[in-house]
């Protein structure tokens, strides 16, 4: 992990280009990350005194889960390039824990809670995988 040298966010808008002049950058590694809803694609590349290489073959594209709440249930989703555990915690708005889960080892992963049984109320749906935590926030009436 090194230094941001740049940073910008667009909202609601369906494509967007963007052009960057790398010229005042320093000589040395790099990595591109952009990110939407749905997933994050990584590009490194490297500035030399002659120009810009892009490392194609290292490139990776990183799908976020998601997590949707039709009724009163939480569908869960999730592809993941290399196995990992899965945690899924639902906390209520105390911050208390009313569910957690760990799940070993996967690269896909897809479970359903079923949360009526809880009582009426905001929770929030917490997963972690990949050293990364997602949240979702959740209304039982």
């Amino acid at each position: 992990q090194g230094e941001e040298v740049y940073n910008s966010s667009y909202n609601n808008e369906r494509y967007t280009s963007k052009a960057f002049d790398v010229k005042a950058l320093p000589t040395g590694n790099y990595t591109l990350s952009v990110k939407d809803e749905l997933r994050e694609k990584v590009a490194p590349f490297i500035i030399t005194k002659d120009g810009v290489e892009y490392d194609v073959e290292n490139t990776t594209v990183i799908f976020k889960p998601t997590i949707q709440q039709i009724g009163e249930k939480v569908h869960i989703n999730a592809i993941m390039k290399n196995a990992s555990d899965v945690s899924v915690v639902v906390s209520n708005n105390r911050n208390e824990d009313v569910y957690t889960a760990t799940y070993e080892g996967n690269t896909s992963f897809g479970k359903v809670l079923n949360l009526s049984e809880l009582p009426n109320g905001f929770y929030t749906v917490k997963l972690s995988m990949n050293d990364e935590l997602y949240t979702q926030k959740v209304t039982i009436r």
